[in-house]
């Protein structure tokens, strides 16, 4: 399946700046990065767009980034808060404002709003050039919480079954 040209460029942009904030956080080694690039471009070239995702490839392919580490330091320098997504109600009205293939690529959903503020959940608030997107995108406020690979792919899946998020 090929990607749109749009979406296509916020994959790629959203995974090279994640990949340049991993790589300053100190959380990786030099050579960390070769193999889960080259998984990266085939992943890209297939049109699988949750699975074209650094972040997964880092954690749960090559095993070269512990999620607990990375979790732990995003805690420690943003002071933002983690959310649980199977324990959150997350409301149906906020996930229809947007595309399903802008949360595939960026990992990232709207789990609620109030007035002119967005909740936002992510595995991609390392990168700046997602939670600029997002900002920009809502033209609101947006409060940001962390979450689980793993629990974002559920929730993805889950939700959105008739547009398969991987494969």
């Amino acid at each position: 399946m090929a990607l749109s040209r749009q979406i296509n460029s916020l994959l790629l942009k959203s995974n090279r700046i994640l990949e340049t904030r991993l790589a300053e956080s100190g959380l990786l080694q030099a050579g960390d990065l070769e193999e889960a690039n080259r998984l990266f471009l085939t992943k890209v070239r297939e049109g699988n767009i949750l699975n074209a995702s650094m972040l997964r490839l880092l954690v749960l392919e090559t095993q070269k980034l512990d999620e607990r580490k990375l979790l732990n330091y995003q805690l420690e320098q943003s002071g933002i808060g983690g959310v649980s997504l199977p324990s959150y109600n997350v409301r149906e009205d906020t996930l229809m404002l947007y595309s399903v293939e802008e949360y595939k690529a960026t990992w990232t959903v709207p789990i609620d709003h109030y007035g002119e503020c967005t909740i936002m959940a992510s595995c991609y608030y390392l990168s700046d050039f997602v939670r600029q997107y997002w900002e920009d995108k809502t033209g609101h406020r947006i409060i940001w919480y962390l979450c689980k690979l793993e629990e974002m792919q559920n929730f993805l899946n889950e939700r959105f079954i008739e547009s398969p998020v991987a494969q």
